[in-house]
């Protein structure tokens, strides 16, 4: 859908011009400009009187999310042009006329922008919090001090590369048990409410007595028949009702724990959080940044709330004087092992280095666990199905040996 848009563009004698155009989308004017030798500051969408019904959710709601590859990419891109000498908002009008994201080619237009008012590019990008996370932004802020900006970056896609590898292979690993999963709900759903009520009459002109299993199955039966225009809402606010229960400080403590305690899902959830804060540990100390700031920034990037609380304990203790290993010794949650290579790291003073040794340790276990429980998982849902299936059919052909058994009786 065309929308209104305002620009301001440099023209090649060196005025500002400002105006207004009709496009479907910021990248069609950004182009349009560039292709007239305009030098773009700004595109942004035309701001509505007071009066006018403002409907942009309704773009943002159908918007791409920006995901790990954009990121990716962009920053590949970014730091290789940096290293060889391409201005900053130069290398950014590149990458922005080149992205096919629409909300993150806005995004990257008020980087640009925010640069060119004098801003820090650390800044700029930590206006967007959600897109570019404490570990982007930390890197950036460093290599902005210590001038190896480009180099920063380029260390940062690598990590940004192996995390995208690491989430696809789990995303991907869970597709067979999730495509499972959905199969058998359409299949009991199908029998119970298709197939079974076509015995409910057999049986009550049969005069039989039902064993329970039977009962029980015509009851869901009869209920999911019935009553489909409540149980449809009823597990809506069921999920969202525990999605925001899981939100709370209490909520999000106890599933947390719950999923620590999981067998093999724990030990996963366990190992991909050790190996993020290990990365995330040692690539920090690795490229100059300060301690004190390290752990700010590991503890933000751990989405478990229960080895966060660890590496915040541990926080506390440094700031006491004591290492990073000792305070990390007293934790459940952490691996012996972890512990060891710490404290060996410690002691020949290369700490990053062994950070990111347990980091690579860690990502490649975390793809062995995955492969672990998808090899579980399988022939689980086989069988659940099965049994379930089996179960329903014979809720069903018990009532039908009894009344074989009276037919007989009777003749």
């Amino acid at each position: 859908m065309a929308r209104n848009y305002e620009y301001k563009v440099i023209s090649t004698d060196g005025s500002i011009v400002t105006g207004e155009s009709q496009a479907d989308s910021v990248k069609v004017v950004y182009d349009q400009l560039v292709s007239r030798g305009y030098s773009v500051v700004s595109v942004e969408p035309k701001r509505k009187k007071r009066v006018d019904i403002d409907f942009s959710f309704l773009d943002r709601l159908f918007q791409k999310p920006i995901k790990d590859d954009d990121l990716a990419t962009f920053t590949t891109l970014f730091g290789t042009m940096l290293k060889a000498g391409v201005p900053l908002t130069e290398g950014l009008d590149v990458i922005i006329a080149q992205t096919d994201n629409t909300r993150f080619q806005e995004i990257l237009l008020e980087v640009k922008r925010s640069v060119q008012g004098g801003e820090q590019l650390s800044e700029a990008f930590g206006r967007y919090p959600k897109v570019f996370g404490p570990l982007f932004l930390s890197l950036v802020r460093v290599g902005e001090v210590g001038g190896g900006l480009p180099e920063n970056l380029l260390y940062l896609a690598g990590i940004l590369e192996s995390q995208k590898e690491l989430n696809q292979r789990i995303k991907n690993a869970m597709v067979y048990p999730a495509i499972m999963a959905t199969v058998a709900v359409v299949i009991v759903t199908f029998l119970l409410t298709f197939i079974i009520p076509s015995f409910v009459e057999i049986f009550t002109d049969a005069g039989v007595e039902l064993p329970g299993l039977t009962i029980a199955l015509l009851a869901t039966s009869a209920f999911i028949t019935n009553y489909w225009y409540l149980l449809l809402p009823g597990l809506i606010l069921l999920a969202v009702g525990l999605r925001m229960l899981v939100r709370t400080d209490r909520g999000q403590w106890i599933w947390h724990r719950g999923l620590l305690q999981m067998p093999v899902i724990g030990d996963l959830v366990r190992k991909l959080n050790v190996a993020r804060f290990s990365r995330t540990y040692g690539s920090l100390l690795s490229r100059g940044v300060p301690m004190v700031e390290t752990l700010d920034v590991v503890t933000n990037v751990i989405g478990n709330r229960i080895i966060r609380s660890v590496i915040e304990k541990v926080q506390r203790q440094i700031k006491q004087g004591r290492s990073f290993s000792e305070p990390l010794a007293e934790s459940k949650e952490i691996p012996p092992m972890v512990v060891q290579m710490f404290s060996v790291g410690e002691e020949s003073g290369a700490l990053d280095e062994m950070a990111i040794e347990v980091a690579d340790f860690y990502d490649s276990e975390v793809a062995h666990a995955v492969t672990r429980l998808t090899t579980i998982l399988e022939p689980v849902l086989i069988i659940g199905v099965g049994l379930v299936v089996s179960m329903l059919i014979l809720a069903c052909l018990l009532p039908m040996f009894d009344m074989m058994s009276v037919y007989r009786s009777g003749g």
